[in-house]
């Protein structure tokens, strides 16, 4: 047991320090370099919903510059029910765990547009959830996410992409 929680603490603080070292690599770019490789880094992650898929070619590349990204151990919560949010996030690393109210849904269920339901148990990268917090006045969270593995989130705020145009 303390073997693997060597492991596991070792593995945590390896990968904190090579995105400590990630980002003062891109803080040494030029601006204009830094931009493109934020919005090749980015991009793949923000296509995954359909709104930025279908996004002007000329505006995606801003709004993977405003994604902030997000570093979080097991455990750490993301969000809780009930919560008012203003945000949507993307799952770039890892695995979140959801559960909605006390009812845990299967994740691969499947909407009336045939779409991946992104609201219900166990989200892996090249997930998201929080979409509604971009697209309505106010959303309340209907349902918990916390981390299962050491994830790195994609957070992209409702008031950075309005400014967007």
């Amino acid at each position: 047991q303390q073997k693997v929680r060597r492991y596991l603490q070792f593995q945590y603080k390896a990968r904190r320090e090579l995105q400590a070292r990630r980002f003062e690599m891109m803080g040494r770019l030029s601006p204009w370099l830094r931009k493109e490789v934020t919005v090749h880094i980015n991009k793949h992650v923000l296509i995954l919903h359909p709104f930025f898929r279908e996004m002007p070619q000329n505006l995606l590349p801003h709004a993977c510059i405003i994604a902030v990204s997000m570093l979080c151990a097991p455990g750490d919560v993301v969000l809780q029910t009930g919560q008012t949010q203003h945000a949507m996030y993307f799952v770039a690393r890892g695995k979140v765990h959801i559960a909605f109210g006390h009812v845990e849904r299967d994740p691969m269920q499947f909407d009336g547009e045939g779409l991946r339901d992104p609201c219900a148990g166990m989200l892996p990268a090249a997930g998201f959830f929080g979409a509604h917090a971009l697209f309505k006045d106010s959303w309340v969270a209907p349902y918990t996410v916390h981390c299962m593995t050491h994830t790195e989130l994609l957070k992209l705020g409702k008031e950075d992409l309005l400014k967007l145009k």
